[in-house]
């Protein structure tokens, strides 16, 4: 048996009404599919995702033409484009053509958008008694089962590397259950007025962005949305895990077990859950600790400052390092001489991380953030806090060109603060956003901006998959949470030294620590 959501707002009678017995089932299905991602995807805050920040969420084609018909009707539309149409027509949903298809550049992807009262009015679970679309829901999960187990390629997809195969069977021995949801919620909400508490006193944000988070400190009507967001979401992980657990991996609210194809990143179950909600998590039954890699991006550009300032045997050990190399080499005809080299190559800023490195521990507490922060605070004059300066650094690493050339802290502009936190490291980042990475990219949003952001995070992937294997290799059973892990609280004291030894091997920047 399969079922879908049926909404007060637009029931399935009514559906039959509009669209006739046959694709009664079809378009409730496509709502349903669609009032799922939506949930899953929905954010609190706007990010530069302009179809996710406005409510569209991608449906395939293949799904779209199955749902609401590939047929052609009397006036020779095909059924999924008059069904579209129409029920954008009725203000049930709008659909917009974004982006390109990854397979085939001419065509753009559909996006659909539903209309908030699907969210807003009361839903039932109802069984599918469409016996054809359940023979192909059937079909589909067939060919998702056999991608997941690793049997065959599906399509133009590749089998499931070892990493995800793992998190697979993990997780399936997982389970979340959190019995004052309502309690958990409202400490989400209380630290996230503290965020924008905190976010509203930094001095670099636009007036635009801070009046946007003094809105919301001083106008609360959206916490009740916020807070029926996080419970539907709850709600939808739940529903997702008992559909995971049964293997109806097709119907799952998300394409789960992957690798993005921007820095490799894993996906799973748990990734986007909210931290106040993983804490909750349990691997066959147990509690679980979060350990993560302590200040993984800025640690990750040392690392690769000191792959490139490293011998050749050493920096050609890492293909992209060498990539990235050869490539800045070529950039300016070559280096000129031996100082050229070492200055473009931001020497001087590994000179300066050595002796950060070196401190006492008791001092920083090996909070690098912390450390450049203060040091920044003491050459200009003013006082940031820790998560300002560190967002700060962010927008001069990854920012495109309107983010940085309208960038202002006081008097200081992009270049000069650029200068105080960046260092001679300022050189590398500069022609790293001018070398085209294309290759390792292809996507018609890539821009050489993004290229640091690609590096670091190809680099953070490859360190945490070094830390899995190990794991894999001594049975350590684990999650993954992008720069972190979820494992047994049990025995976590061990695994965290055994992992840190060995993080300590490739370079004693990174250690991972409980969060």
């Amino acid at each position: 048996m399969r079922f879908i959501y049926e909404f007060e707002f637009l029931k399935l009678n009514e559906i039959n009404n509009l669209y006739g017995k046959f694709r009664k089932y079809g378009v409730g299905k496509f709502l349903d599919v669609v009032y799922r991602k939506s949930i899953r995807l929905k954010k609190l805050d706007r990010d530069g995702d302009f179809e996710r920040n406005e409510g569209f969420v991608y449906v395939s084609k293949i799904e779209i033409e199955r749902y609401l018909g590939n047929g052609k009707n009397k006036n020779g539309e095909y059924y999924w484009s008059y069904i579209i149409k129409s029920l954008s027509k009725r203000g049930y949903i709008k659909y917009r053509r974004f982006g390109r298809n990854k397979f085939d550049f001419d065509k753009k992807l559909w996006c659909i958008k539903l209309d908030d009262e699907f969210f807003n009015c009361k839903k039932s679970k109802v069984e599918i008694e469409d016996w054809k679309l359940v023979k192909w829901l059937d079909n589909r999960n067939k060919k998702f089962l056999e991608k997941w187990v690793g049997l065959k390629k599906v399509g133009k997809k590749k089998l499931l590397d070892k990493f995800i195969k793992y998190e697979i069977d993990v997780c399936l021995n997982s389970n979340i259950n959190i019995s004052q949801i309502d309690l958990v919620i409202e400490k989400r909400v209380k630290n996230k007025i503290k965020e924008y508490k905190d976010r509203s006193e930094w001095l670099w944000i636009s007036k635009k962005d801070k009046e946007k988070c003094i809105e919301k400190l001083v106008d609360d009507s959206w916490i009740e949305d916020y807070k029926k967001l996080l419970k539907d979401k709850y709600f939808l992980m739940i529903e997702d895990l008992e559909l995971f657990k049964k293997g109806e991996y097709s119907e799952l609210s998300e394409d789960y077990f992957m690798r993005d194809r921007f820095g490799g990143r894993i996906y799973n179950l748990y990734s986007n859950v909210v931290r106040e909600f993983r804490e909750f998590i349990k691997i066959d039954g147990e509690d679980v600790v979060e350990i993560d890699l302590k200040n993984s991006m800025i640690c990750c550009l040392y690392y690769l400052i000191r792959l490139m300032n490293s011998e050749d045997k050493v920096r050609f050990e890492n293909n992209d390092v060498e990539t990235i190399y050869k490539k800045l080499k070529s950039l300016n005809g070559g280096f000129k001489d031996e100082f050229d080299e070492g200055v473009k190559l931001s020497l001087d800023y590994l000179n300066r991380w050595n002796y950060i490195l070196n401190l006492s521990k008791d001092k920083i507490n090996k909070d690098y953030y912390t450390f450049l922060c203060e040091e920044f605070n003491n050459s200009c004059g003013i006082s940031l806090s820790r998560n300002c300066f560190k967002e700060l650094l962010f927008v001069l690493l990854f920012g495109n060109d309107n983010q940085l050339k309208t960038l202002r802290l006081g008097v200081l502009n992009y270049d000069e603060l650029k200068m105080l936190m960046l260092g001679s490291s300022r050189f590398i980042i500069d022609d790293i956003k001018k070398i085209s990475l294309f290759d390792w990219y292809k996507d018609v949003k890539y821009k050489k901006h993004k290229n640091v952001s690609l590096i670091l995070m190809k680099l953070e992937r490859s360190i945490m998959d070094i830390m899995s294997n190990y794991m894999i290799q001594t049975k350590t059973k684990y999650i993954s949470v992008f720069d972190g892990f979820v494992i047994k609280k049990k025995g976590s004291k061990e695994v965290l030294d055994f992992l840190n030894d060995r993080l300590g091997i490739i370079d004693k920047v990174f250690r991972l620590e409980l969060k």
